[in-house]
């Protein structure tokens, strides 16, 4: 058991390690950062591997039935299934076959197990469960209606480093309850248009997508939270992440994006983060981002000025921008930022010209003519 606590604590920091990790560049720290709402289940993953196991007792099954299965009873009688020790489907299926008094679990989990390549529709029998969590595993395929029991009580499904190919995304809108969508470090290439009513967060990092369509999240109207790391975009079209009302973390980091577009992000929330860091950014068009008013990270792209008809409304709005690590050319074109001491305190790292002399430093008097 300890063993696994441990698996569990060090795969949570290195997932932590999120959009700046990537880099191999450290963001500064700020209130909301990105690992908050990634490890969502974190303290439910510790609360499962270090709650006491008792001998049999009402309301989960025989132990010896759902072995290598282990059913946790939490003190509000809740139920936690632990099947991190199935060797197959098969298996998997016997368990659920089993016995069972209660049908309705809190938590499957599923953890650093070499064996499970597959979750097959029935495989889970009649029980129902609030989350699925499932991390490390050589899964590579989950059957449509694998979850089907589970379709009015999930909340939360987290499939992480896996190497799940397919995900039955036709199914999500018939999750009624489901908030949390996480299913980082797999082989998922498709992103067909969503619907769902309840989706709040959902988390596609490090993913071969390569595309996304201007109506992909259209149809989530619940969603706060949408993170796209490293998933080799190298185009968002515009109205992607427009129209949303709820949205409040759009993160594109560590992709393949050359420019953004008019109309891209438009944000109506009080307080919002953009994270466009790691890309290859050599233009944001005026209106690409709109909206914004709190943090936007753009570090570690090919941007040579920051124009003023992009930035300044932007920071008259409020942002804090983050923009180290660009070839900055700090000619006259930067002039209208080196003359404004309420702009320069909004910039928040060490953002530096080409020739690494930092922009806060730059003499005001030399921009005076411009």
């Amino acid at each position: 058991m300890r063993r696994m606590v441990v698996a569990v604590v060090m795969v949570g920091l290195w997932w932590c390690g999120g959009v700046e990790g990537e880099t191999q560049h450290h963001t500064p720290e700020k209130q909301h950062h990105p690992q908050e709402i990634k490890y969502h289940t974190h303290e439910i993953k510790h609360h499962i591997h270090t709650t006491k196991r008792e001998p049999r007792e009402i309301p989960c099954p025989e132990a010896t039935d759902i072995a290598p299965c282990i059913c946790t009873v939490l003190p509000d009688y809740e139920m936690d299934m632990d099947c991190s020790a199935v060797t197959s489907s098969e298996e998997l299926a016997r368990v659920f076959s089993a016995e069972m008094p209660f049908l309705d679990f809190n938590i499957l989990t599923i953890f650093n197990n070499n064996y499970l390549t597959d979750i097959r529709s029935g495989d889970l029998g009649d029980a129902t469960f609030k989350e699925i969590i499932i991390l490390d595993v050589p899964l590579k395929n989950i059957v449509d209606g694998a979850f089907s029991k589970s379709y009015n009580t999930l909340t939360g499904l987290e499939i992480v480093a896996t190497q799940l190919i397919y995900f039955p995304y036709q199914e999500i809108a018939q999750y009624t309850q489901l908030q949390f969508l996480t299913l980082p470090y797999n082989s998922i290439s498709s992103f067909p248009d969503l619907s769902s009513t309840s989706l709040s967060v959902l988390i596609l990092d490090s993913n071969p997508l390569a595309t996304i369509t201007e109506t992909a999240l259209q149809g989530l109207p619940a969603l706060t939270v949408i993170s796209l790391f490293d998933t080799q975009l190298s185009y968002v079209p515009p109205g992607t992440f427009v129209g949303l009302s709820l949205l409040e973390e759009v993160r594109l980091a560590s992709n393949e994006l050359t420019s953004l577009a008019a109309g891209t992000v438009n944000l109506v929330t009080p307080d919002n983060l953009v994270y466009l860091n790691g890309n290859n950014l050599i233009s944001v068009a005026v209106d690409a981002l709109t909206g914004v008013k709190g943090d936007v990270y753009i570090q570690d792209n090919q941007l040579t000025e920051l124009a003023e008809d992009v930035w300044r409304p932007l920071l008259d709005d409020g942002i804090s921008l983050y923009a180290a690590r660009n070839p900055l050319t700090c000619g006259c074109e930067i002039a209208w930022l080196v003359l404004n001491t309420n702009y320069l305190n909004q910039l928040m790292d060490d953002v530096t010209c080409q020739d690494g002399e930092l922009v806060s430093n730059l003499d005001p008097g030399i921009y005076i003519p411009c």
